[in-house]
Order: C-alpha cells, then structure tokens, then sequence
C-alpha cells in the first residue's frame, strides 16, 4: 500500500467589485473568478454598491478570468435586482474566455454585452 499524496487545498481567491459613478451610470468593475465558491461575495458587494437605485448599471469583467454557472446566475440575480428598481445591466469588456461562456450559456439575450 502506497503513502498517500495530501496537498493542501489553495485558498478561494475572493472576488472584488469596485464601484464608480459615470454619469448616469454606475460602472462595476470585478476582478477574480466567479464560481460557486466566489459568487456569493459578488452578489453582496454588487448589491451593496447598487442599493435600491434607479441607475443603469454596467458590469465590466475585463479582470474576470473564469465564470461558471454559479457565476451566469449571480449576473442574473444582480440584473433582476436593478431591473425590478427600474434600471438597466449591461457587461462590459469580458476577456475573450468569458465571453464566449456568456455567448454560449444565452445569457447576451437577457443582459447584453458592450
């Protein structure tokens, strides 16, 4: 019987969403990874900075290397909150990889990209 390999587990890296008005809009940048073990913290800091607001909202993913389900359902959750304030959700600059998640999955019918 051979010994076995234990590796330690490398931590979640956690997502981070910065916000920045621009003009009407308010601008969302998120850097990390968007899966299951990081949509959460997305979820409560895109809400956070969105609050019960009216604005459009653009959420740029150029600093978003991986998306995943868990991920195309936190954009969902995120556009169905500002839309039920009467706003708009678009995504912006998705590097090349996300994109075609976003293409795939359908969701550009429900939160289009820039």
């Amino acid at each position: 019987m051979g010994a076995i390999d234990v590796r330690p587990v490398e931590p979640i890296e956690p997502v981070r969403v910065e916000s920045q008005m621009l003009g009407p809009s308010l601008t969302l940048e998120v850097t990390g990874e968007l899966d299951l073990g990081t949509v959460g913290g997305f979820v409560d800091q895109a809400l956070t900075a969105i609050g019960a607001s009216t604005w459009d909202v653009r959420i740029g993913l150029a600093g978003v290397g991986f998306l995943d389900s868990s991920g195309l359902k936190a954009l969902i959750q995120v556009r169905d909150h500002v839309t039920a304030n009467g706003g708009t959700v678009s995504v912006c600059n998705p590097a090349d990889r996300v994109r075609e998640v976003l293409e795939l999955s359908g969701i550009v019918g429900v939160i289009p990209i820039e």
